[in-house]
């Protein structure tokens, strides 16, 4: 019998190293971060596709010959450095070399395959006070006469019971990957009285009706995350949607198909260290 770990824990995953305490600008400073799930299990490659390290600075210490230096993006103030383990046995190397002095936040930002979060709002402003419910979906493609449920220990109640038919809001997010490096064209299908609004690396663009589709260009690379998020929102109508993509190499005649879980990727685990 083979046992495997559960899903990572923020909790009782942890970062040492002295880079999680102090740096020097010019030097390497060292970071280890020990994944485990909630029973302490190290979790392993397989579940883990990329840890996001984040450095913000908060405080700086001024001078001119620091200035001279400058950030790798100096608007944000920032220091983003994406890490695959390499290490092996949950153990992720997250070594980064500071070039600018003063006092940072760290933030150690997991991120796993499996599908997209989900939040389910009872109102179309997605408002926090609207927002009902969250959970992981694996592919992006609801029926509003058939799905989803929201299950607490054995009583499944339909969804559409906690937000109603029409007015409402989901918004899905996460990260989108793809196996070719080629143009993707994303398609969103959706009922009439649907409009959806999707957003790569952060930018919205404005609401669209998405009936019967709302489709976009979108250049990727192999095997490379970007920031994913889309907001659906049903005014009247019989609410579906359904996400999908094609390419020359990923479909047959370039035909639209549900993007695959294994190219849905969301965050499970964001630890914060300040300061630094």
């Amino acid at each position: 019998v083979t046992i495997m770990p559960a899903v990572l824990s923020a909790e009782h995953s942890v970062i040492v190293g002295p880079g999680t305490i102090a740096g020097i600008a010019g030097m390497l400073a060292e970071v280890r971060l020990y994944a485990r799930d909630e029973y302490r299990n190290f979790v392993d490659t397989y579940n883990i596709d990329e840890v996001e390290t984040t450095l913000t600075l908060k405080s700086r210490h001024d001078s001119k010959h620091e200035r001279a230096i400058g950030f790798i993006d100096p608007v944000n103030n920032t220091i983003i450095k994406y890490t695959r383990c390499d290490a092996g046995g949950g153990i992720f190397n997250l070594d980064y070399t500071p070039l600018y002095a003063g006092e940072y936040e760290m933030n150690v930002t997991v991120i796993s395959p499996g599908g997209l979060e989900s939040s389910y709002f009872s109102s179309i402003n997605f408002g926090p006070s609207h927002k009902v419910l969250t959970k992981l979906e694996n592919e992006i493609t609801v029926n509003w006469n058939k799905e989803p449920f929201s299950c607490a220990e054995v009583e499944c109640t339909p969804i559409r019971h906690l937000i109603g038919t029409r007015n409402f809001g989901i918004r899905w997010t996460g990260y989108l990957s793809s196996n070719h490096n080629e143009e993707y064209t994303i398609g969103i299908f959706c009922n009439d009285g649907g409009f959806a609004s999707l957003a790569i690396n952060g930018r919205y663009v404005k609401w669209q009706s998405c009936w019967p589709r709302l489709v976009t260009a979108l250049p990727m690379k192999a095997h490379k995350t970007v920031n994913f998020s889309l907001r659906y929102k049903n005014l009247e109508g019989e609410a579906f949607l359904n996400l999908k993509w094609a390419s020359p190499s990923e479909t047959s005649n370039n035909t639209m198909v549900i993007i695959p879980r294994r190219n849905l990727h969301y965050r499970t685990m964001t630890k914060s260290i300040y300061p630094m």
